[in-house]
């Protein structure tokens, strides 16, 4: 019965951590889908916003398993787990910096435009 108990514990911290991270993933492809979608025309931002978003998907991916082995076998580290831990928070920010200025950028210039055309006109919208 302890043995029983002691792998449901396992395997909800397991889980747990996988959630997690695969909640920050969907949240990274969604910010980066938004900018995709902003920037249609311009491929080497949408390959720059691609190329980040597969490395912080390779990166946590890396996380989950060393993670999963830390969890189930403490005595074996592979790799820091702190380590993957800090990179992967990092370009998971990289990622929404970048994807976040992209989207405000393109914001300020349609706005800026709009401002050229009615500079004094003040519509429901604004």
């Amino acid at each position: 019965m302890a043995a029983n108990s002691q792998s449901a514990l396992m395997s909800s911290l397991v889980l747990q951590s996988l959630c997690g991270d695969v909640m920050y993933l969907i949240a990274d492809a969604v910010i980066v889908w938004r900018a995709w979608a902003i920037w249609v025309e311009k491929s080497n931002i949408k390959w720059s916003l691609f190329i980040l978003l597969l490395l912080d998907i390779g990166v946590t991916i890396a996380d989950i398993i060393t993670d999963a082995e830390f969890d189930t076998n403490p005595n074996t580290r592979p790799i820091p787990t702190e380590t993957l831990d800090w990179v992967g928070i990092v370009l998971s920010l990289t990622v929404n910096i970048v994807a976040t200025l992209l989207i405000a950028y393109r914001a300020w210039a349609h706005h800026r435009s709009i401002q050229t055309f009615a500079p004094n006109r003040k519509t429901q919208v604004r």
